[in-house]
Parts: structure tokens; sequence; C-alpha cells
């Protein structure tokens, strides 16, 4: 393992978080577009009726 400062250290803690975040943010766009996808398919079953 390469010798870290203390605040080399914090610099990639801070970084894991941000990606951490990032991916989270990912996560719930996805799962909007998904939720938007729907409603946009149960509206047009609707008016197929």
């Amino acid at each position: 393992m390469r010798n870290t400062t203390h605040k080399e250290q914090e610099i990639e803690n801070q970084k894991a978080k941000i990606r951490s975040e990032q991916e989270k943010i990912r996560a719930n766009k996805r799962r909007l577009q998904q939720l938007k996808n729907q409603q946009r398919i149960q509206k047009e079953i609707e008016l197929d009726r």
C-alpha cells in the first residue's frame, strides 16, 4: 500500500462519496424514466378502451 497523507486520504474519501452520490442520482433518473414510461403506457391503454 502506498504511503498516503491524511489529507490525501480525506480527498479519496470525498471522491468515493461523490461517486456514490452520482450512482444514486443515476439510479433515481432510471427509475423516474421507467415510471414515466409506465404512465405513458397506462394512458395509451386507457385511451384504447
